[in-house]
């Protein structure tokens, strides 16, 4: 997957943050060092239910069995999150 990543000309420079208890770590590099098939998987999670696809429908394609096992790959965003209240509250 990196390889096909490295080809497709996924090179701009790329700061990954983490942490560790109290230690926060930060690693630098291109872009395709850092993809992975968990990151596409939790992006097309996300993504598809961003745009409204039916978690059932996702958790049909990814495989899990449970939303529980599924939740952690989904990213909400703040910006879904407002439209959504306003949407549902107006």
């Amino acid at each position: 997957m990196k390889e096909l990543d490295k080809t497709a000309g996924l090179d701009s420079p790329f700061l990954q943050v983490g942490r560790s208890g109290k230690t926060s770590t930060e690693k630098r590099g291109p872009k395709w060092e850092f993809l992975s098939s968990h990151v596409a998987r939790k992006t097309f999670v996300s993504i598809s239910l961003e745009r409204g696809m039916r978690y059932e429908v996702v958790m049909s394609f990814t495989g899990h069995k449970s939303f529980k096992t599924m939740k952690k790959y989904i990213a909400l965003k703040e910006k879904g999150r407002k439209e959504d209240v306003e949407r549902v509250w107006g």
